[in-house]
């Protein structure tokens, strides 16, 4: 291993004092809005498409384009290319 990776590999573990306790998040309400980034991109979509059929919130996505018709079509165009079919909750949430 050369110095890069190995220095990437060191890097790609956690400090032993950096811990997260699951049972001390409690959230006192359902989200309202979410603001996802990333939409497009391979896990995006799927969280998108997650996001979509589990949840009643609002679905705010940041997503290049020429206006916000042209980013909904680039979302769409990607959910229909991983063999989604939600355009129409796209439209409901979006």
């Amino acid at each position: 291993m050369n110095p890069i990776e190995s220095k990437l590999y060191l890097d790609s573990f956690l400090d032993n004092n950096i811990q997260y306790n699951l049972s001390d998040y409690h959230p006192k309400e359902k989200p309202t809005s979410i603001f996802l980034t990333g939409s497009t991109g391979f896990l995006g979509i799927h969280l998108l498409a997650e996001l979509l059929s589990s949840s009643k919130a609002s679905i705010h996505c940041l997503v290049r384009g020429l206006d916000a018709d042209d980013g909904r079509r680039r979302i769409i165009e990607k959910m229909g290319s991983s063999s989604f079919c939600v355009e129409v909750a796209l439209k409901n949430k979006m």
